[in-house]
Parts: structure tokens; C-alpha cells; sequence
């Protein structure tokens, strides 16, 4: 397999999950191409698709009103071969166990996060350890070949997306792996 290589950084404005609604970026900082990826805020998936092999997050405000329940951050990953008129789910990870904690509400405090440290998503997977050194507990994300692939974050808990997520603001998502072939 080829060396991984970041294939998308976007920066969520805030992950306002107002309703239940998943939060996909306010900006792209790598990854967005041009024409209907550029302003999907998706990225291009390549010509023969591309393997995710990692997931990192990245609080940059973790400033915020004590929710009163524990929050955790959930993805969600989306594919559009029609230019972003629909999307197919290749992934949805909500449960808490398979997701690091924002805020752990019995201690009162970000628990998984620190202000602008990497969080590997993908070490929690499957009540993971977490860290930066853990292991993968995910596996990878086969993703076909030519779509936009779109990113989603959302405020979780209890295996659903919450609806109080609002207050969590300058969040940057890193997406790495390798384009196939």
C-alpha cells in the first residue's frame, strides 16, 4: 500500500447540529480541486478511487456552555457521483464507544480534547484506547473510484446526532490515506 498522504483538511465553522443536522466544512484547506468539488466541499476521490486510512480532529475553540450530557464527535462519510445532486453513506460512526468524547460531563471537562491537538479518530473505534499512538481499530474506508467524497461532523451521543452541538466552534478535520493505483 502506498504511503499515506492527507487527501482532505477542512475547517467546520462550528459543528451546529441544530436539529440533527451533520456539519461539513466552512472552508477547505486541502483537497477541494476545483468546479463541483470546490463548491460541494467535497474532494475528488481520483481516478481509480482512494483508501481513507485515518481520520484526525483538531479543536481549535473549546469554548463552550457545560451541555449537561456527554458529547462525543461523529462522522459520517459520503460519496456523490452526480456532482453533489445525491450523496450514497459509505460510513456512519455515531456510537459512543467507536467515537472520542468532547466533553465528559460526570468530570467536567473535554476529555479526549485539548485545544489544538490531534485527536486520531480512529483509534476509539470499537471502544479503542484513543491516541495518537494507538492502534487503528477501524480499518480503512475503500472509496470508488471518480466521486466527491464529503465529510461530516456532528456533536453525538447515545448513538445519535444531538441537537445542543452549536457551541463547538473552529474544528478542523484531516483525512488521510492513499489514492489507489
Amino acid at each position: 500500500m502506498a504511503q499515506p498522504q492527507l487527501l482532505f483538511a477542512g475547517t467546520y465553522d462550528n459543528i451546529d447540529s441544530s436539529g440533527g443536522a451533520w456539519s461539513v466544512p466552512a472552508s477547505i484547506l486541502e483537497g477541494s480541486g476545483t468546479g463541483v468539488a470546490a463548491t460541494t466541499a467535497c474532494f475528488f476521490s481520483g481516478p481509480q478511487g482512494c483508501v481513507i486510512e485515518d481520520v484526525y480532529y483538531i479543536a481549535r475553540d473549546l469554548t463552550f456552555t457545560d451541555p449537561n450530557v456527554d458529547w462525543f464527535v461523529g462522522l459520517r462519510v459520503r460519496y456523490s457521483s452526480d456532482g453533489g445532486a445525491t450523496y450514497t453513506t459509505l460510513q456512519t460512526i455515531i456510537a459512543n464507544a467507536d467515537c472520542p468524547q468532547i466533553w465528559d460531563d460526570t468530570g467536567g471537562d473535554t476529555e479526549d480534547f485539548a485545544l489544538d491537538q490531534a485527536v486520531r479518530a480512529f483509534t476509539y473505534y470499537a471502544s479503542g484506547t484513543g491516541g495518537l499512538n494507538a492502534p487503528n481499530t477501524f480499518g480503512s474506508l475503500i472509496v470508488p473510484a471518480q466521486v466527491n467524497v464529503l465529510i461530516e461532523v456532528a456533536v453525538v451521543g447515545g448513538g445519535a446526532v444531538l441537537t445542543e452541538g452549536d457551541e463547538v466552534d473552529a474544528f478542523d478535520v484531516l483525512v488521510y490515506g492513499s489514492l489507489k493505483g
